[in-house]
């Protein structure tokens, strides 16, 4: 059998005395894209943020990248919300201080946000204009970060995944704030990165997700319960 491009054993996460995950297993082999669906507070989120070793817990997880794709060899995790920092590097920002008059000009615009992360990952600007324009962002480049909609910075998280192109890419709650039209045209930008060779990995209860999903599961008392199809789900 391949080796998986993420394999989980007895993984167990807590907080505080709660546990969330308790003796997970789990194992994502080259080729499957799977859709975590379940209800709120299930360890969803945990879970993916273990797998980029953004949380502490017990057991062993390993990613295996390929040196013969064209796609960076990492994991890449777009989180449920956005948090973004000023031209100081505080990142201790109320959300409501998006309208603030004295908060207006601290931070990037997305222009210059999308130049630092392309700099910062050696990634080409040209590349990203079809994403741009695909996810309807393009009247946003001179945008304060801090006046960004929700949608608008769940925008410009995928739209710096996309661009990226990671071997592995994990999706939190990614059509939060997003109209039909850039739901649609997200999808069809996923499944050509799944064509690519991208691992797909959505945290989800949106059931119009794209076609490359074909594996389904849902967390039930901390540990990984698989699904046949999508209207399996308990939500």
């Amino acid at each position: 059998m391949s080796i998986p491009v993420v394999y989980i054993s007895n993984l167990n996460l807590h907080y505080a005395e709660q546990s969330v995950l308790c003796d997970l297993n789990w194992n994502i082999y080259a080729g499957e894209h799977w859709l975590i669906g379940g209800k709120s507070g299930s360890g969803k989120s945990s879970l993916a943020k273990a797998i980029i070793n953004q949380e502490k817990f017990t057991g062993e997880i390993n990613c295996s990248y390929t040196i013969e794709s064209t796609l960076l060899p990492r994991a890449y995790y777009v989180s449920n919300w956005y948090q973004f920092a000023n031209l100081e590097g505080d990142r201790n920002f109320y959300y409501q201080q998006r309208y603030n008059r004295h908060q207006q000009n601290d931070t990037l615009t997305v222009y210059a946000e999308l130049l630092h992360f392309g700099e910062k990952n050696n990634l080409k600007f040209q590349n990203v204009e079809p994403i741009l324009d695909a996810l309807g962002f393009n009247n946003c480049r001179q945008t304060q970060l801090i006046e960004l909609s929700s949608g608008e910075h769940k925008k410009l998280q995928l739209v710096q995944a996309l661009w990226l192109r990671p071997q592995l890419l994990i999706l939190d709650e990614p059509y939060t704030g997003l109209d039909k039209t850039a739901r649609t045209n997200l999808n069809s930008q996923l499944d050509f990165l799944a064509e690519q060779g991208c691992t797909l990995v959505l945290i989800s209860n949106d059931l119009s997700v794209p076609s490359s999903i074909n594996r389904y599961a849902e967390i039930e008392n901390g540990k990984i319960k698989i699904v046949e199809n999508i209207d399996a789900f308990t939500h």
